[in-house]
């Protein structure tokens, strides 16, 4: 004992192996199959002698989906002196005006002296590699997130549909919880929520659907507007619960006069 396993058991651990070998086969050509499957948009095989499509109809575009939105290049293209698209002002010897005027051009490797790369840097209000684009404002949208955070003006605003589809029905949630009692759980659906994107966007700049936002927001404006409107919502709470509270006793001493009352008759 303890030399080797007895034949049984090594008879066990052959078939247990082999049984994995066929296991892992079968799930990669399940795999294989799902994959081949999913393919979309393909080319159809045709082997003369062997296959015949003459009663094959595929259907087709005349333009493909990604060909019907504005090509990157002709989107950002910088327009030279002689008329043509070129990718980048910064490299155009003729180019009066580099970077729209919104930018400077910079070394994209600052070590590179004998032949520099160089590219725009745009100005915090403008964005894309020809500064066209105007971003997203970090200011604008920290304050639609502290006064209209729970109706998702903020993800509106900065173009994430879903986020703002998510936030509102949160929302809503909440606000259902609360009518039926529930106030603790609709309360953290509610605040929690719109507070977390009014710190998230008021601390750093956010990304918007495009581009980083413009960090025009002033750390000392985010901090002290932040703890202004958390100790609102702090009183709030604290003036409803009491307010709450003293009716809830009113109601209990009412019922208790009641109750006495008609006892007595």
């Amino acid at each position: 004992r303890g030399r080797g396993l007895p034949q049984e058991h090594g008879h066990a651990v052959n078939e247990v192996a082999g049984a994995m070998v066929v296991l892992s086969t079968t799930c990669d050509r399940f795999a294989l199959a799902v994959v081949a499957a999913a393919l979309e948009g393909c080319d159809v095989p045709f082997v003369q002698g062997y296959v015949t499509l003459s009663n094959l109809s595929v259907g087709s575009h005349s333009v493909p989906f990604w060909r019907s939105n504005t090509e990157y290049f002709v989107r950002f293209a910088h327009r030279s002196s002689g008329g043509g698209l070129t990718f980048n002002s910064c490299m155009d010897p003729s180019a009066e005006i580099v970077c729209s005027g919104r930018g400077s051009c910079l070394p994209f490797d600052p070590h590179d002296v004998a032949n520099p790369v160089l590219f725009c840097q745009c100005h915090h209000s403008w964005g894309d590699p020809e500064c066209t684009t105007p971003r997203k404002r970090q200011s604008i949208a920290w304050l639609l997130s502290l006064f209209m955070g729970p109706f998702g003006a903020d993800e509106i605003y900065l173009g994430w549909a879903l986020p703002a589809v998510l936030k509102i029905l949160s929302s809503t949630l909440g606000i259902f919880n609360i009518t039926l009692g529930f106030d603790l759980s609709g309360l953290c659906f509610l605040l929690i929520p719109w507070l977390f994107d009014v710190v998230r966007i008021g601390s750093a700049p956010v990304r918007s659907a495009e581009y980083g936002v413009n960090p025009d927001l002033p750390r000392w404006a985010f901090a002290f507007f932040t703890l202004i409107a958390t100790a609102f919502i702090a009183m709030a709470l604290v003036i409803g619960s009491v307010q709450t509270a003293v009716l809830a006793r009113r109601r209990q001493y009412e019922e208790g006069l009641y109750g006495t009352a008609k006892a007595m008759a």
